[in-house]
């Protein structure tokens, strides 16, 4: 919003007198998630320079896991499941959901983040933010190769991603 605000006057863009009564949950979201995604981007690079990412990571993946546990606790108790908690000891007990879990925590989230905390000292905190915001792309592509890889050597029925419109408009 800042950041049109700057192109107003005479050519530029100039918002409606009523524009902050149009804003919606979504849109407050968004703007919410911009900002902790610009302040974790200055974080690691401020903390990159000054520590191993060995030592990095592990904080930093303690606090994600603490602050994914809140919101799981916290979207719980706002929306409980008719089954409640009693679906996890199962989940758990299924052998291939487990190594799944462990194997996408280890390479998806812990080894992330250390070539994360690693490589960022290298590179401006705008380079480093251009570079993160392709992970949605290389999800994607990597849905698209993965699971009909790795689901036959663990035993699970799962296709991957097909290209079409709705893998496009995502």
């Amino acid at each position: 919003l800042t950041g049109l605000c700057r192109f107003g006057g005479p050519v530029g863009i100039r918002l409606s007198s009523d524009a902050m009564s149009q804003v919606r949950l979504g849109d407050w979201l968004t703007i919410i998630a911009a900002l902790t995604f610009a302040v974790q981007i200055i974080q690691i690079d401020v903390f990159s320079r000054r520590m191993h990412a060995g030592k990095l990571t592990p904080g930093m993946f303690l606090a994600r896991l603490c602050l994914g546990g809140i919101v799981f606790c916290v979207g719980s108790l706002a929306q409980p499941s008719p089954r409640g908690l009693s679906v996890w000891p199962g989940m758990f007990a299924d052998g291939p959901f487990l190594l799944l879990t462990v194997a996408t925590s280890l390479f998806c989230t812990v080894a992330a983040f250390y070539l994360m905390n690693r490589y960022q000292s290298y590179v401006s905190p705008a380079h480093a933010a251009l570079i993160y915001t392709l992970e949605p792309i290389c999800a994607t592509l990597w849905a698209m190769l993965l699971p009909d890889l790795v689901s036959p050597l663990i035993g699970l029925d799962y296709a991957s991603e097909r290209p079409g419109i709705t893998v496009a408009a995502g």
